[in-house]
């Protein structure tokens, strides 16, 4: 699954990662990238590694809208 975006807490990236922790074990290869930055980033991070999920979901920063295209063409899930 791919979020390209800001990353504010109004929306519901927590929701997001608190779903992955919940459906890990059902789908145990699943991966949720996170593309981005804004002022919930650091509340994120910290979710990811309070619910032990540092090889589940990827905190990346932004990528051009070009590539972004790309990225987003190769995903499952946007």
């Amino acid at each position: 699954m791919i979020y390209p975006g800001t990353l504010n807490w109004h929306q519901g990236l927590d929701i997001a990662v608190k779903a992955v922790a919940l459906a890990k074990e059902h789908a145990p290869d699943m991966e949720f990238h996170i593309y981005g930055e804004g002022s919930a980033m650091p509340e994120l991070k910290k979710l990811v590694e309070d619910l032990q999920l540092n090889n589940k979901v990827f905190i990346k920063s932004p990528v051009p809208i070009r590539e972004i295209a790309t990225v987003m063409a190769n995903a499952d899930l946007v």
